[in-house]
């Protein structure tokens, strides 16, 4: 036994030493503890609750109960579990829905018994990182791990810019992070934008502006973004509805969705859609016509062009099919055309130029070819994947 001074110079109550088991200080022997443990591993109990445990110094050390709200042993960490020690985190307790991503407010870390010397100590030794004032995040410090943060303890924040089209497109989130909320905050590896209210989505835990609000306020990669969130027949409805609830789309992003292929579904049609733009024509993917769907519209010309994949159209029933589906075309009074993806691919500048050919004859009024003398150039002459066949 050993005896403390006190403030005034008295000698303190007795107390047994650090880690051996006893009384607490200022309790009398009738608490309930079970004393004389000559080996220090006795239990006790605290008074009053009945909960295994023992005194360390001031300290009561409580054993873990059966509910496994405690881990099994204790480090020297200020309530953190030997298991979570080892690997930089905190222990956890059933019912932590936010503490089970590995996000942390002060509050959270005083309710564990944490303290701020003790929480200093943590950021130091790599145990917890800062994200903001307030919150921490505790294993390793990731831009996903901080935006999952941000996003879950600020109000109606949410990843926008760079980092919201790189969320969307599964890319790696990088630093600094880009935000937007209804106040502007600046930290050293992010920054909140003020911004009016736009509708938003969860991707990974993670609250992130929609495609459209991200491609309108950065560039990296918006055209990838767009084609890619955007595609398909209901991909144009969607884009329509996410305008609508947009109201005022800024000019340089309606020019911008002019250049993209909205609504394509396969890659041999964004790349001829591309080259037909730079060419100079105004191409609309996905349209409906007498009950039909088809690849792109020059809507000012009137020509409907299908790009054919073997995997989707070499079966008996989409044989016939796209053989009325031409002739309904034509019936329309439009001019049908259709390219392989083969075509597309490798003889792109004659794809191209057939289309031209084309445009140019219906702005001369449609005459008839033979009576203007054309000369023909049959595919067999210079297509190298039927050159053979027919030679």
């Amino acid at each position: 036994m050993r005896s403390r001074w006190g403030s005034k110079g008295c000698v303190a109550a007795a107390r047994p030493l650090r880690g051996h088991w006893g009384k607490a200080p200022n309790q009398s022997a009738a608490s309930g503890e079970r004393e004389g443990d000559p080996g220090g591993f006795g239990a006790a109990y605290e008074r009053g609750t009945g909960k295994k445990g023992y005194w360390a110094g001031s300290k009561w050390r409580g054993y873990p109960q059966k509910d496994g709200d405690v881990s099994a042993k204790r480090a020297n960490s200020g309530g953190l579990s030997t298991g979570c020690a080892a690997r930089g985190g905190l222990g956890l307790r059933s019912g932590d829905s936010v503490r089970s991503m590995g996000i942390w407010t002060t509050q959270a870390l005083r309710a564990r018994g944490i303290g701020r010397r003790k929480q200093a100590r943590m950021v130091a030794d790599g145990e917890l990182h800062r994200v903001h004032r307030g919150i921490y995040v505790d294993g390793k410090a990731t831009a996903d791990s901080f935006a999952r943060a941000l996003t879950h303890s600020l109000a109606d924040v949410a990843l926008a810019g760079h980092s919201a089209t790189q969320k969307h497109l599964g890319q790696k989130l990088t630093f600094p992070l880009e935000l937007e909320g209804p106040r502007t905050t600046r930290g050293k590896k992010f920054q909140v934008k003020h911004t009016r209210r736009h509708t938003t989505q969860v991707i990974d835990g993670v609250r992130v502006v929609e495609p459209l609000w991200a491609a309108s306020t950065s560039k990296y990669e918006r055209r990838w973004l767009l084609e890619r969130y955007y595609q398909g027949h209901r991909g144009i409805e969607k884009l329509r509805r996410d305008v609508k609830r947009m109201r005022r789309v800024p000019r340089h992003l309606r020019e911008f969705l002019k250049r993209c292929s909205i609504g394509a579904d396969s890659v041999a049609e964004k790349i001829l859609a591309d080259e037909l733009r730079r060419a100079g024509f105004q191409v609309q993917h996905n349209v409906l016509f007498a009950g039909y769907r088809y690849d792109l519209w020059l809507k000012k010309l009137g020509i409907l062009i299908e790009v054919d994949g073997y995997e989707v159209h070499s079966d008996a029933k989409s044989f016939v099919k796209d053989r009325w589906k031409s002739n309904d075309g034509a019936g329309l009074g439009c001019v049908v055309l259709r390219f392989s993806a083969e075509c597309v691919r490798f003889h792109l500048k004659q794809v191209v130029a057939k289309v031209k050919e084309i445009a140019l004859w219906i702005r001369q009024g449609r005459p008839r070819r033979d009576e203007v003398g054309v000369k023909g150039n049959p595919v067999f002459n210079w297509h190298e994947g039927v050159r053979g066949v027919f030679i």
